[in-house]
């Protein structure tokens, strides 16, 4: 899968495996009557268990915890507050690659398409949890100045297209990320920049011209 080189290098996550045994995914598959879309269940056997990469901010629920809403949406990711959760729905379930819509009211009568496959969703989220806990180094601004993003539009890579989310990524070599959350009018609200580098994070700070915070 495309972003799982990526998400290694970004994580300096270790080679071998580091997901749920298969005997956990089948018996979850079993009380819940379904089995997981192949691209969710090779996530949860190569990548589930990484707390950096699953826990650091929002949360991707264990094997244990899934579970079918009234509506029928197989939830499987929930916001770090448990404002939002993520599933996907009935009739999607015998896809290996399928959409992912989140559910942002406390009734949970509506659901919003968030990605429009799998692997796009955990690749997002995988981004969102590194630019806010999930790597070593942290560091958050606010006040991004026009300049400031277009310095970012320049001398990054941005990555777009894996997320309906109010959320922009730059990636480093990618071995360091500016996520910038922005309004429904993707105007940027603030910025957060990380990295497992030490050293390259001094720099990229040095780099960018904004009042930072590295006490997160």
């Amino acid at each position: 899968m495309t972003y799982k080189p990526l998400l290694r290098q970004l994580f300096s996550l270790p080679d071998q495996p580091q997901g749920y045994e298969e005997a956990e995914i089948a018996t979850a598959e079993a009380r819940l009557g379904c089995r997981l879309p192949a691209v969710l269940r090779d996530y949860y056997r190569t990548m589930g268990r990484f707390e950096a990469l699953n826990t650091a901010f929002n949360r991707l629920l264990p094997p244990e915890k899934l579970y079918l809403s009234d509506s029928g949406m197989l939830v499987f990711y929930t916001e770090n507050q448990d404002v939002v959760i993520w599933g996907i729905d009935h009739e999607d379930f015998g896809k290996p690659d399928p959409a992912v819509y989140g559910s942002y009211d406390a009734d949970r009568e509506e659901w919003l398409l968030d990605a429009d496959t799998m692997e796009h969703f955990l690749w997002s989220m995988a981004y969102v949890q590194a630019g806010m806990g999930g790597l070593a180094h942290l560091a958050f601004a606010e006040g991004l100045t026009e300049a400031t993003l277009l310095q970012l539009e320049n001398d990054w890579t941005e990555v777009k297209g894996i997320t309906h989310q109010y959320y922009r990524f730059f990636l480093q070599n990618n071995t360091a990320i500016a996520l910038v959350p922005t309004n429904d009018k993707g105007a940027p609200l603030c910025v957060y920049l990380a990295s497992n580098d030490g050293e390259l994070h001094r720099q990229l700070l040095k780099s960018i011209p904004l009042n930072w915070d590295t006490s997160l």
